[in-house]
């Protein structure tokens, strides 16, 4: 009797579920790596942003000022105006979120919005605040601390001086 070489459906089925299951564990890491990839786009911005407001204080001896209401937000594209007005020729470009998404808030006055970044509303307050939404966890940047609840603005971390 003849044997037939070749394999059978139930080894097919066990491979390719093999196959499926590895493929999802890959793309799951991808995912993660996607994240952390914006994160780090998200705080190098913030730190040119710092940089560049440090030049302009440098040169004007004041730091930039923001709208009645002590802060400017921005990331998908409103910051635009004020990097224009204020520090044009230090900056290239407003910060642009990766994800076009505004998550980036310039905050010139923390003492009028009872705003200090720590993990309490003791620790020292900045003469500004960069605060910024990441998507992981945030690793060692301080959280944004809102000691009144009227400004809204999420889970942020703090970039200051």
């Amino acid at each position: 009797m003849k044997k037939e070489s070749g394999f059978t459906l139930i080894e097919l089925l066990v491979v390719i579920s093999i196959i499926s299951l590895l493929s999802s564990v890959v793309l799951t890491g991808l995912s993660s790596a996607r994240s952390k990839a914006r994160d780090s786009k998200r705080i190098q911005n913030a730190i040119q942003f710092r940089n560049a407001l440090e030049i302009y204080r440098s040169s004007n001896n004041v730091y930039p000022p923001t709208n009645s209401s002590g802060y400017v937000a921005g990331g998908d594209g409103t910051l635009a105006p004020f990097v224009t007005t204020y520090l044009n020729g230090i900056l290239s470009q407003a910060p642009q979120d990766p994800n076009g998404a505004g998550n980036f808030v310039y905050i010139s006055d923390p003492v009028i919005l009872n705003m200090t970044c720590g993990t309490k509303n003791t620790d020292p307050i900045p003469p500004y605040i960069i605060a910024i939404s990441l998507e992981s966890n945030g690793g060692n940047l301080p959280k944004l601390f809102i000691t009144n609840n009227s400004a809204q603005f999420g889970s942020y971390y703090c970039i200051t001086s």
